[in-house]
């Protein structure tokens, strides 16, 4: 069983004012006159109110915390259900919008809402599309009859299961740890509004920084 957890800018214009043939001392004062005030606006445009960079700092976290949302969320991998390919304590970054302009694949780890149990997330990879047929015999996958070649599992042996045929609007869904998994084999399948999105990047820990859906 995995259940993952979440992590105006303003311008001034001024007029100007024309003098008939002033002397020289007049152009003086008027340009020593211009420059105080112009030194003048550029001290008060300067001095920002304290009460205005706290409002541009809460816009700020709020847009964020929106995106964050909206678009993409964070989790952490709580135990071995997705091993090799996650680990315990891994973090990782789900896009919420991918599957707004696309249907899930084969192959593609997904976060869904736990179908027992929609308060909680899970994490797994999906293997059987609607309307397919899923069987496994001899720790091997076979879709309609055909085997699926899994190069991201490990050489273990795992029981025999269906055949099933995946309703549709529904998918069948795996962990790659296929003997410590609490999957589609144990409480079905995931409807297709269940899914929250697809895992794209893990971002922790650094050295193992990776795309896990390219």
């Amino acid at each position: 069983m995995c259940q993952i957890k979440a992590m105006k800018r303003e311008s001034q214009g001024g007029g100007e004012m024309e003098q008939e043939s002033p002397g020289k001392g007049a152009l003086e004062a008027v340009s020593a006159s211009a420059q105080e005030e112009k030194g003048g606006n550029m001290q008060k445009r300067l001095k920002i109110p304290w009460e205005k960079i706290l409002q541009g700092i809460v816009v700020i976290l709020a847009l964020l915390l929106t995106a964050n949302l909206v678009f993409w969320r964070y989790y952490w991998i709580p135990s071995a259900s997705m091993e090799p390919t996650l680990k315990i304590e891994d973090r990782i970054i789900v896009n919420k919008v991918s599957y707004w302009i696309t249907k899930p694949h084969r192959g593609e780890i997904i976060v869904f809402k736990y179908p027992l149990n929609v308060k909680k997330h899970y994490i797994k990879r999906i293997i059987g599309l609607p309307q397919e047929k899923v069987e496994i015999k001899k720790s091997m996958v076979y879709i309609d009859d055909q085997p699926l070649r899994e190069a991201y599992l490990q050489e273990i042996k795992y029981n025999n299961y269906g055949p099933v045929v995946v309703p549709e609007g529904h998918y069948f869904v795996l962990g790659d740890n296929r003997v410590n998994s609490m999957d589609s084999r144990i409480w079905g399948f995931v409807e297709n509004s269940y899914i929250i999105g697809k895992v794209f990047y893990r971002y922790w820990p650094f050295e193992r920084m990776a795309n896990l859906n390219n």
